[in-house]
């Protein structure tokens, strides 16, 4: 039996990444689609790191109080991103680069 509820629970939080990497995939192809022009071989993708909406908005990692969201994002944990319920449905962003000049050194918020 605790076999199978462990098998559900990871069954169900890779379908939640799955869903996620899904968004940010169409939420990628929304912003090029809006874009006037777009060639082959243009770049449509960014990366960085994923962060809930949540943990932005409170400043503070939910999974790790003491850590300012824009300053480790690493420090954040899948289990933030999958299976707190609150952090899930509040939507996702992925983090730019720090900027010294207008934050910083803060990550910033895409």
């Amino acid at each position: 039996p605790n076999k199978a509820v462990a098998s559900a629970a990871a069954a169900a939080a890779a379908s939640r990444l799955v869903t996620v990497l899904l968004l940010l995939l169409l939420a990628s192809s929304s912003a090029a689609a809006a874009s006037d022009i777009i060639n082959k071989g243009d770049c449509i993708c960014t990366e960085g790191y994923i962060m809930d909406q949540y943990c932005i908005q409170t400043g503070r990692l939910l999974d790790n109080w003491e850590v300012n969201t824009l300053e480790q994002p690493g420090e954040h944990s899948l289990h933030c991103l999958l299976d707190v319920l609150w952090c899930v449905d509040s939507g996702f962003t992925v983090l730019g680069d720090p900027d010294e000049s207008s934050t910083g050194g803060l990550y910033t918020v895409a």
